[in-house]
């Protein structure tokens, strides 16, 4: 029998089964017209009557912005399944336009009823011109209402009645159904994915490579997409920037710590530059979120992705490093990081697991690292986040390699590695410092195993452990040097990152602690749970402020919110069975320091970072700076268990959990990261076309 008998004679049954959907059920608005007595009717726009606003030319209406027009079609007489508007664009500029309908039918003949109707028609989305409707009978008037509030004019030319909806075969959605209930059928059936790591090395690693090459390019089209006003040529040779990408790029050049701009003469005279309503009675313009302090102009965004890339891109080029190849850059680093310590982890401590368990999670951990909140929206503030997450992905594997996590043979190389990468991650963003101490407290846990120290008697210090302290220990402390020096050139402390001197939505120097402020951050960032909707958005998170009675900044109408990450990716719930997954250990000390490895670096220094917002506030690129030490945790726990029991249902039970945890995650996540990134705003399309394509994947009723 073929390595895949099984899995083959089930792909070709859901490729049936999904085709048969795809054109009956996921069609069902093109069957409207089959039933009952419904007509084709056509009326011209010179037939409406009681016309207001728009211009009739050559039998057709051309609207213009901000005006809305309305026309009255009557004597139809027949009942009315299907709308088409023939409309048509004249402005690339002209995104969607509102239409709506008031009707009478045979349940109220007298009076209209008001926009029964209502739809978006989205340029370059024919199937948007097509509007169902569930009326009573015959229909004997409409009245129609066109608007749109961007560009010059489109031009209406005909209404036809009851024309059959064409059929919408969704690829991308056959897709979903065909390889998602494939790969939940191998992992939860007996499968090829039902088998160990071990044995199916080379189809985990090669998803792997997928995995992360898909999600790569993805991230290429979502930014892509982003450049409506703009081409990569033009952005390859901008001779201006902001902050990060051109001031901290000149002030290095000129080897100064200050920003190269003046500081406005206003500033210096009202009596607190740092207060937001004296800046703004004094009327003058100055640089919004860069610090003032004692008559320079200085940034706090950290300096390594400045040093690393945009100013050598400047040396080289001439030009100022664009925001989104930053931001891509990073991500690209960060996706290939992600996916090499999660690889690492399994071969080293985890080889026993079922290959689909592997494949899975490692396509929930890219999904939910958080750094799809930072490609949503390529602008420098993201820089950082992104920044940041890639050198702690790659910290986090010359860990898992260099050998001390896991008492294998040392890698000095290794270990220097993940300390340099560790260190640049700071350097990137100062908050994740607190991973950084993370790692230098498991290095010197492992100075005993390093000096081959088996007895009291033996000694701690020698030759091998002189060198592994060296290489652990040697970049975090020269990187941390520059760093502190960086800071005491600034601000005449080492310790001081200059954040309070911002000049932003809050005075940071007078802003007050309040313990209920990073409640609000902890629970909106891991417990805010998401409402469901049969219409786009379809999944949609109110921010919740708990009763909160002070200023806490939230970013939310520039970036949206998401869910908590324990209800984004449910497998994170693993650590309520920590104490099960610490059976595998004989003493009561090893389960404490095991425990205590895995739960102090991947949940409480997140939960630590998290309560940090507390003053600059709340904004969806923060969870770049937790989500993949979060899952990892919470992984290894479910890995332990998988790996040490011998009850056959559990493994089960967590196989068939973990397929769960992939589809809602897809569902969930998925859609929350395309609205973040394509701007829905309440009654307000950014990308409108976006949201119709999301629409007819999901809502095909309508």
């Amino acid at each position: 029998m073929s390595r895949y008998a099984k899995e083959k004679r089930f792909l070709l049954k859901v490729i049936a089964v999904a085709s048969v959907l795809e054109i009956t059920l996921f069609n069902i608005p093109s069957y409207r017209t089959w039933v009952g007595y419904h007509p084709v009717k056509e009326v011209l726009c010179s037939d409406f009557e009681l016309r207001e606003n728009g211009t009739l030319e050559d039998g057709a209406v051309f609207i213009e912005k901000d005006e809305e027009f309305s026309g009255i079609i009557s004597d139809i007489n027949i009942p009315v399944c299907t709308v088409f508007a023939d409309l048509s664009f004249y402005d690339d500029k002209i995104q969607h336009v509102e239409l709506s309908l008031d009707t009478k039918d045979e349940t109220q003949s007298m009076e209209f009823r008001d926009e029964i109707v209502k739809s978006s028609i989205i340029r370059d989305r024919a199937g948007s011109h097509y509007l169902q409707c569930d009326l009573s009978g015959k229909v004997s008037q409409i009245r129609v209402h066109l608007k749109f509030n961007e560009g010059k004019h489109v031009s209406l030319s005909r209404i036809v009645f009851n024309k059959p909806i064409p059929f919408n075969i969704q690829y991308l959605r056959f897709i979903i159904i065909v390889l998602v209930s494939l790969f939940i059928y191998s992992l939860t059936c007996g499968g090829v994915l039902s088998e160990k790591y071990s044995e199916r090395k080379y189809l985990c690693h090669t998803a792997a490579l997928f995995i992360t090459a898909g999600f790569i390019a993805a991230s290429f089209i979502m930014v892509d997409y982003h450049m409506t006003d703009s081409t990569w040529e033009k952005q390859f040779h901008l001779e201006s920037g902001n902050q990060v990408t051109e001031e901290l790029v000149e002030a290095f050049k000129k080897g100064q710590v200050y920003l190269d701009r003046d500081v406005e003469e206003f500033l210096t005279e009202i009596d607190n530059p740092y207060d937001e309503n004296q800046r703004s009675e004094a009327g003058g313009s100055y640089a919004w979120d860069h610090v003032l302090y004692k008559g320079h102009y200085y940034s706090y965004y950290g300096i390594a992705p400045v040093i690393l890339l945009f100013l050598p891109y400047n040396l080289i080029t001439g030009y100022y490093c664009p925001d989104e190849l930053g931001i891509l850059v990073f991500a690209f680093i960060a996706f290939a990081g992600i996916t090499m310590l999660y690889i690492s982890l399994v071969r080293k401590r985890f080889s026993d697991l079922p290959a689909g368990v592997v494949i899975g999670c490692l396509f929930i951990l890219q999904l939910s690292s958080g750094i799809w909140y930072s490609i949503g929206r390529p602008d420098f503030y993201e820089i950082a986040i992104a920044a940041g997450l890639a050198f702690i992905s790659w910290g986090i594997y010359f860990l898992f390699e260099s050998g001390l996590l896991f008492r294998e043979k040392i890698s000095y190389r290794k270990t220097a590695l993940a300390s340099l990468f560790f260190a640049i991650a700071v350097l990137c963003r100062p908050t994740l410092a607190v991973y950084c101490i993370c790692a230098a407290l498991l290095m010197v846990l492992a100075v005993p195993f390093a000096a081959g120290k088996k007895s009291k008697s033996d000694r701690l210090f020698n030759a091998s452990s002189v060198k592994y302290i060296l290489c652990a220990f040697v970049p975090m402390i020269v990187l941390g040097i520059a760093q502190m020096a960086y800071n005491y050139a600034r601000f005449e402390s080492p310790f001081d990152f200059g954040i309070q001197y911002s000049l932003t939505i809050n005075d940071f120097t007078r802003s007050e602690f309040h313990t209920k402020f990073s409640f609000v951050a902890i629970y909106n960032y891991l417990l805010n749970p998401p409402a469901f909707l049969t219409e786009y958005p379809f999944v949609k998170t109110s921010f919740q402020h708990l009763h909160k009675t002070g200023y806490f900044y939230v970013d939310v109408l520039n970036t949206l919110n998401t869910s908590g990450l324990f209800v984004l990716v449910p497998l994170t719930w693993f650590y309520i069975f920590s104490r099960r997954a610490m059976r595998c250990y004989p003493t009561r000390s090893e389960k404490i320091l095991t425990l205590a490895k895995i739960v102090i670096p991947c949940l409480a220094a997140p939960v630590i970072i998290i309560a940090s917002v507390w003053e600059s506030g709340y904004a969806v690129r923060y969870m770049g700076d937790f989500s993949l030490e979060v899952i990892l945790g919470a992984y290894i726990l479910m890995f332990l268990i998988l790996c040490t029991t011998k009850n056959q249902t559990i493994k089960k039970l967590v196989s068939c959990f973990v397929c769960v945890s992939l589809v809602w995650t897809i569902y969930v996540e998925g859609i929350q990261i395309i609205n973040q990134a394509f701007r829905y705003q309440e009654y307000y399309y950014v990308f409108p076309e976006v949201a119709y394509d999301l629409e007819s994947l999901i809502a095909f009723w309508k």
